[in-house]
């Protein structure tokens, strides 16, 4: 499958002033090659008169170069091995070869009616969110990649969102029952030694050696864990009805994919968190961080990939469609590795922008089609 990135760029002939005019988003921005699309346009200032003049770049031509007929539910990627549950337990790949990724080894520990979400890394160890009529994080040695073994199962309240692991504790976000903290000392034998129940409805966490970063709808709460059998509320920040899915976590900031699109925090003061960027354009799910790039998987669109080097103006540069709703996914060097109805091993670099090849015309105030190959 042959795709095309759409680079827009706009002249108006319309019947007001342009300056009244106001575009918010034009999405999706990847179509394929000879297909024919429909491109959304939202704005302000529109009637029936106007038109726009949309230039199309193919400067970014997009393959998805590997994958596997696995279904999955999240991803977790170390040294050129994903790990990868799904309805029946985990899946490991060898993607050391990205055009021809190998399932090296599985486990089925689930009856077939499990959704696992949630999968973290810690040494020889997957920790795996499950649920095959109960709710439980799963305990499994990786050490043997060809035959990974279940060590110990918890039962737990309710469904797992997101796992982080630091040290001997991992971190749940256990949705309607806030944040757990469960001791993993002892493998064999994992036991519930704090929690923040106070949460209503906790979707991601993340944990570095200063505080836990908690997703719970709207807000964010940055989290003292220096005991963590007592966690305690350092701060929150309220996102204005903008729904956190996931966070990452680099240096200073919080880059948060949520129904809005990408918020990047600064929490150096861990006391009063502040909001200094943003960029509304979808609904997003997941985001991983490389470089000064993010890449955030968006429900219905793929991957959009933005730049970060200025936190205060994010921008995107491209987007990726892929043939799946992303569940999970996980980027590596030039490589952006994507779960969901099946596996995906897609090439996200960016290469230089070559000249502007086309452009169309539309007096539609709301959409339009657009056919790459005129």
């Amino acid at each position: 499958m042959e795709l095309l990135y759409l680079h827009f760029s706009f002249f108006f002939t319309a019947s007001v002033s342009s300056a009244e005019l106001k575009i918010d988003s034009v999405y999706p921005t990847i179509g394929e090659l000879d297909k024919e699309m429909q491109v959304t346009m939202r704005g302000t200032g529109f009637d029936n008169v106007e038109r726009i003049v949309m230039s199309l770049d193919v400067a970014n031509e997009k393959d998805i170069i590997g994958s596997a007929d696995i279904f999955g539910t999240d991803i977790e990627l170390v040294d050129n091995i994903a790990y990868v549950p799904n309805c029946t337990g985990i899946n490991v790949l060898d993607v050391s070869d990205p055009v021809q990724p190998v399932l090296l080894g599985k486990l089925d520990y689930s009856n077939g009616c499990s959704a696992e979400k949630g999968v973290k890394l810690s040494g020889n160890t997957a920790y795996i969110g499950d649920w095959d009529g109960r709710y439980c994080l799963r305990i499994v040695d990786i050490s043997n990649k060809k035959n990974p073994v279940l060590i110990s199962t918890l039962e737990l309240s309710d469904e797992i969102e997101e796992i982080d692991v630091f040290g001997n504790t991992v971190y749940v976000a256990n949705k309607g029952m806030g944040l757990l903290i469960v001791d993993v000392t002892n493998r064999s034998n994992p036991s519930i030694i704090g929690r923040l129940d106070s949460l209503s409805r906790t979707s991601a966490v993340r944990v570095n050696e200063s505080a836990a970063y908690v997703a719970d709808k709207y807000d964010v709460y940055i989290v003292n864990i220096d005991n963590p059998a007592k966690p305690q509320i350092i701060s929150s920040l309220n996102l204005n009805w903008a729904y956190v899915n996931d966070i990452e976590i680099d240096q200073n900031r919080a880059y948060l994919a949520t129904s809005d699109g990408l918020k990047i925090v600064d929490i150096r003061n861990k006391l009063s968190p502040v909001l200094i960027g943003t960029l509304d354009f979808d609904y997003t799910t997941k985001i991983a961080l490389s470089g000064n790039r993010a890449y955030v998987a968006a429900l219905e669109s793929g991957i959009y990939v933005i730049d970060i080097s200025d936190p205060s103006i994010p921008a995107i540069v491209g987007s990726i469609d892929t043939p799946s709703h992303i569940l999970g996914f996980a980027v590596s060097n030039r490589y952006a590795y994507t779960v969901g109805s099946g596996f995906q091993i897609v090439d996200v670099f960016n290469p230089s922008p070559s000249p502007i090849f086309s452009s169309i015309a539309t007096s539609a105030p709301e959409s339009l089609f657009i056919n790459p190959a005129i």
